[in-house]
């Protein structure tokens, strides 16, 4: 548990500020006179289960943060340590520094790894001639990085403690492991080693190939502080231009696919490590592009990995609707474009690295071609379920109905229910009431992506932050957004820290779990975002967020009315009521001190 989630846990919001007002029941609620303005009627309602308070005659709003740092006049670092002390939490700055100081000395571990091991390639012939087979040039090879790791199993051990790393450090870094009869040995031995590099081109990573016939074939380093493997693309360091000026990514799975591609000019190709590709790294791609191309064997294996992709990804991919504003009033709703996700086939039984050095033209065709995911994922229902009976053609149906439903498009659904109507030869009204029972929740997607994941609001916020961390010249704006633009407690209690900070320092005194979120947002790019375009893009996600604010105000008055009306306070509901009129002109609480 975070600190912040043990503050939380220990200390009763309505206790809190109950101290300052005198709250009384509605429903499962509690009311009050507001603290913030002169108030006849109790118009001030704290949520217990959501740990926030509301004020409907003046706007104040908040978590037990801005309530302490309001009242008393704290700043936001304050305010925090005030409740950490009263909730017996240690904030733990100096942990936070410890572990981001071991993150720093495993990225160091790592580069110099690296180092060694592209020396002991230029030395080593078996390992340059088995490159040299795969058909790789030398500026190929020092593109990627690419090393030897030698076979006794004490070398890069003997170097990396030699320049001064501690032993436990490069177990933790996954570049050592404990022998069975103790000590210590080095984890990549007698492979070809391909560095795993971030978007940024830090070593976070390694893979290696085992040269002989060592087992097993491909050996990945195993999560550490600085590599999760769903969340790392291989090659994306290199791919990024190439990605941004096509407009497109391509996605193979293995090292030498991606090698081989770039080799012949494909530059936009990115790896997945060996696995379908993850919700985490369809946001990294998203980042770059509109339109990534799943690039596939034809065999079944290739088909069920691209099943397996969407039954995690859709709700990722699929388009958005955000609105569109003028002046401050919404005008109409737009698309919020997704990922475009198309499927290249290359031959049955080659992979797209054999398939390259082949024919390099026909490769090129098979992208130009690439079609549409759900034309593929359709087409492949006959190759997948017996569709000679009922019950096959009800299974098919249950699988790629939720897919369908999640299409904003309502032009494209009924498109997409005609064909799979067709293919499963049942009629097409059948096929359709069994969608729209799904769109009102009576079939559910299963493995469906976590709430985060799925909230725009979250994404917009995330996205706000970002171009604020990035763009140091949008402090001068800060007035222009509020605490309670941000939804989310981590976002908001972010925005307060960036906010109240006056030197470069601010980010230290965090606690863990905010530092590193801090770390995660600024290292997001922002594509297309140029210097020039910083304001008028700040001030265009401030008007989507405040948009937010205002459906969130109306889904707090409207459970203020629910619960006054069942504890019986017809004139609390009424008055809740008429404050609703007020909703177009009011403005946001007051602004925390500092």
């Amino acid at each position: 548990m975070g600190v912040l989630d043990e503050i939380k846990s220990r200390l009763d919001i309505v206790d809190l500020v109950g101290r300052e007002v005198e709250l009384r029941r509605s429903g499962r609620l509690y009311k009050g006179l507001c603290p913030f303005h002169p108030d006849r009627n109790p118009s001030f309602f704290v949520y217990p289960d959501e740990g926030t308070y509301h004020c409907f005659g003046c706007g104040a709003h908040g978590t037990a943060v801005d309530f302490v740092m309001n009242r008393r006049g704290l700043s936001f670092a304050e305010a925090l340590a005030l409740l950490a002390r009263e909730a017996g939490v240690e904030l733990r700055p100096a942990r936070r520094a410890e572990e981001a100081g071991e993150v720093e000395r495993v990225l160091a571990a790592n580069g110099l790894a690296a180092e060694f091991y592209q020396e002991i390639l230029r030395a080593h012939r078996p390992a340059r001639a088995y490159l040299a087979g795969r058909g790789l040039d030398l500026p190929t090879v020092q593109a990627f990085g690419l090393g030897y790791a030698p076979a006794d199993g004490a070398a890069l051990l003997g170097r990396l403690i030699g320049a001064g790393f501690e032993a436990e450090l490069l177990v933790a870094a996954g570049l050592a492991v404990r022998r069975e009869g103790g000590g210590l040995a080095d984890r990549f031995r007698d492979r070809i080693i391909f560095p795993i590099k971030d978007a940024r081109g830090r070593v976070v990573g390694f893979g290696g190939r085992a040269l002989g016939e060592g087992e097993p074939k491909y050996l990945n380093s195993p999560e550490t502080p600085v590599f999760k493997k769903g969340e790392v693309l291989y090659g994306l360091d290199l791919a990024r231009p190439a990605i941004r000026a096509a407009g497109e990514a391509v996605v193979v799975e293995g090292y030498f696919d991606v090698i081989t591609a770039h080799q012949y000019g494909f530059k936009n190709v990115v790896g997945t490590l060996g696995t379908a590709i993850t919700p985490a790294q369809a946001r990294l791609l998203k980042d770059y592009c509109g339109t990534v191309i799943l690039c596939l064997d034809a065999d079944p294996a290739g088909q069920a990995a691209t099943r397996r992709a969407l039954d995690l990804l859709w709700q990722e991919l699929a388009d958005r609707t955000a609105p569109v504003f003028e002046g401050g009033r919404r005008l109409s709703l737009r698309a919020a474009p997704g990922l475009n996700v198309r499927v290249a086939l290359v031959p049955v039984g080659k992979d797209p690295d054999e398939a390259i050095r082949e024919d390099p033209e026909r490769f090129r065709q098979a992208l130009a071609g690439a079609r549409p995911v759900l034309d593929f994922l359709v087409e492949l229902l006959p190759r997948r379920f017996d569709l000679s009976g009922a019950e096959g053609k009800s299974a098919a149906a249950r699988d790629i109905l939720p897919l369908l439903q999640a299409l904003p498009d309502p032009v494209a659904r009924g498109h997409y229910i005609q064909k799979v109507a067709r293919t499963l030869g049942v009629a097409e009204e059948d096929l359709r009431a069994m969608a729209l029972g799904g769109r009102r929740g009576d079939a559910r997607r299963p493995e469906a992506p976590g709430p985060d994941a799925l909230d725009p609001d979250l994404r917009k916020e995330e996205e706000l932050l970002t171009l604020l961390f990035k763009h140091p010249e949008l402090k001068a704006l800060a007035d222009e957004v509020s605490p309670e633009h941000f939804g989310r407690e981590k976002t908001r209690l972010l925005f307060l820290g960036w906010r109240q900070a006056e030197d470069a320092g601010w980010v230290e005194a965090l606690p863990p779990e905010l530092a590193e979120y801090y770390g995660e947002l600024a290292a997001r790019p922002l594509p297309g975002v140029t210097p020039e375009q910083a304001v008028a893009s700040f001030r265009d996600r401030v008007r989507l967020l405040e948009a937010a604010r205002l459906r969130r105000l109306r889904r707090l008055r409207d459970r203020a009315i629910a619960e006054a009306e069942a504890a019986g306070d017809f004139e609390g509901a009424l008055r809740l009521l008429a404050a609703t009129a007020q909703e177009r002109s009011q403005t946001l609480g007051p602004k925390p001190a500092g």
